[in-house]
């Protein structure tokens, strides 16, 4: 009892509510994770009509452009929930329980069980983008696959940090032991671990990430027009994937399929990422203030 007086206990339920009739339990993880998607949205086509009018990347008037905005980002937003959640689901498998899934195929479908990677939906996410920039390339060949990923990149900050709150609830990814004054006993850890208190992980990674989406919305709202396509994906990757490589040091050990001495798997996951934002981050900040860009 003397964990449950000293610092937080926490184990919420999983389950938000219950749909009457069918039966279907909701639950809180959900209800996040849409929050974040629908919250990208709203975010998404602003920044998609100004590039548009700006551009004149398509004919017509305010009120047409707008029109034309809503309907880019709502196919958009389809690619790119599509891709995060197979790009998600399959990172899981292949990164973190490839050995128990090589064994249980049909369980990967089972995606109301859990089991999503934020590297996996990179690059699921990523290919769905890429997918979507083909299609739309011919109607508006001004939405390059660089720029979109840009769009998309802003909001994406705020969307992981809905996930991570959705973590918290579901009492996964839990920290490392710890007696710090703001730790949290979790009553059911959903990996099974003691109820004894640990860093709340989950929130330092949120509140990392509600950072994130400030730094880049406040870098669009006053540069957003003159830094070249790439600049915030790139910008996004080095601070999301340097953030995570740091607060992996206060996240229990999660088992992976490969191993590199002293590094976890989301380290090592994070390392290409970081280098390959850091290149066009750097391109684009380089460029902005180039004397002849």
């Amino acid at each position: 009892m003397i964990y449950f007086t000293a610092w937080l206990y926490w184990d919420p339920p999983r389950t938000a509510f219950t749909i009457p009739f069918i039966s279907w339990p909701v639950a809180w993880y959900g209800i996040l994770f849409v929050t974040g998607f629908i919250l990208s949205y709203f975010i998404i086509n602003p920044i998609m009509t100004r590039f548009l009018i700006q551009t004149k990347a398509v004919p017509g008037d305010y009120a047409d452009v707008k029109e034309i905005s809503y309907r880019v980002t709502d196919k958009l937003c389809r690619f790119v929930v599509l891709g995060t959640l197979v790009g998600a689901r399959l990172g899981s498998v292949i990164f973190y329980d490839w050995e128990i899934y090589r064994q249980n195929p049909w369980e990967i479908l089972q995606v109301w069980k859990g089991g999503l990677a934020s590297h996996g939906g990179v690059i699921g996410v990523t290919f769905g983008i890429y997918l979507f920039s083909l299609y739309i390339r011919k109607q508006i060949p001004k939405l390059t696959f660089l720029r979109i990923l840009d769009f998309v990149a802003i909001p994406a900050a705020l969307a992981s940090c809905f996930i991570r709150l959705g973590n918290f609830v579901n009492q996964e990814i839990v920290g490392t032991l710890t007696t710090v004054p703001w730790a949290v006993v979790f009553g059911h850890a959903a990996d099974g671990s003691a109820p004894l208190p640990r860093h709340p992980v989950q929130l330092y990674e949120a509140a990392a990430y509600l950072i994130t989406f400030f730094i880049l919305f406040t870098l669009w709202k006053k540069k957003g027009d003159i830094l070249p396509a790439g600049t915030f994906v790139g910008l996004l990757m080095v601070l999301i994937f340097g953030s995570r490589f740091i607060l992996e040091l206060w996240k229990d050990r999660m088992t992976s399929t490969w191993v590199i001495p002293g590094l976890e798997m989301g380290q090592i996951l994070s390392i290409p990422l970081i280098l390959i934002g850091g290149y066009f981050a750097g391109r684009g900040l380089l460029k902005s203030h180039s004397p002849h860009s």
